[in-house]
């Protein structure tokens, strides 16, 4: 009798501790791979790749189609020096062009993959602190930093949806960001043509002022 409400006091305080557990789990990785945010800013990294990529495989095809002339020798028989020291110059200057982007792709992308990493992780801090304040979680920490963790101490799916709602917010701003920024342009675009048309009618009342002054002087004249 004893060892069966030992049994069930362990049982029931156990369950009581798990279910304050004041430690939760976050998967950086699913949370940039699943959050609207994750998903939006991978595909701005993948754009921006292929404008690289781009401009990369042209400049291959030039320096190819160089290249090609190049060892063509019944081509190159038929061309004025001129023409072939030409055709020299382009080759050296598409591989240095080719070498120079490449570089700069590489710099760029490891930039933006970091400034990603940094975006992310800022999203996900603040999506966490709200959740931890909501729910009372004493901690949420990465899963990176787990040697292991009970799966049901994962919160990834919270946090994702709490970030998703950040995104629309931020793309509601940033809407309303552009249109007003347009507007303003609009206006600043329309401010030459209202000038314009008050120089306009200046310009007509000006006219009309002087027209009536050269009459006002003849009606004189003629009373005279």
């Amino acid at each position: 009798m004893l060892k069966k409400i030992f049994f069930l006091a362990t049982l029931i305080l156990g369950t009581s501790i798990y279910a304050n557990e004041p430690f939760t789990i976050v998967n950086f990785t699913n949370c940039i791979l699943e959050s609207k945010y994750g998903k939006y800013e991978q595909e701005q990294l993948e754009i921006k790749r292929k404008q690289y990529s781009t401009v990369l495989e042209d400049l291959d095809k030039k320096l190819k189609d160089v290249s090609a002339k190049l060892e063509d020798q019944e081509y190159m028989d038929n061309i004025a020096p001129e023409a072939e020291a030409d055709l020299k110059l382009k080759k050296k200057t598409f591989s240095e062009d080719i070498g120079q982007k490449q570089s700069q792709y590489y710099q760029e992308m490891q930039q933006s993959q970091y400034q990603l990493m940094q975006k992310i992780a800022m999203i996900i801090n603040k999506a966490a602190e709200k959740l931890a304040k909501e729910k009372q979680f004493g901690m949420i920490i990465s899963k990176d930093a787990c040697f292991y963790y009970r799966p049901d101490l994962d919160i990834t799916t919270m946090v994702v949806d709490e970030m998703d709602k950040i995104f629309d917010e931020d793309m509601k701003k940033a809407a309303a960001l552009k249109k007003a920024n347009e507007k303003a342009e609009k206006n600043v675009a329309s401010v030459p043509a209202a000038v314009k048309k008050d120089e306009k009618v200046a310009t007509e009342l000006k006219k009309d002022t002087s027209k009536k002054e050269e009459l006002k002087k003849d009606a004189t004249g003629a009373t005279k």
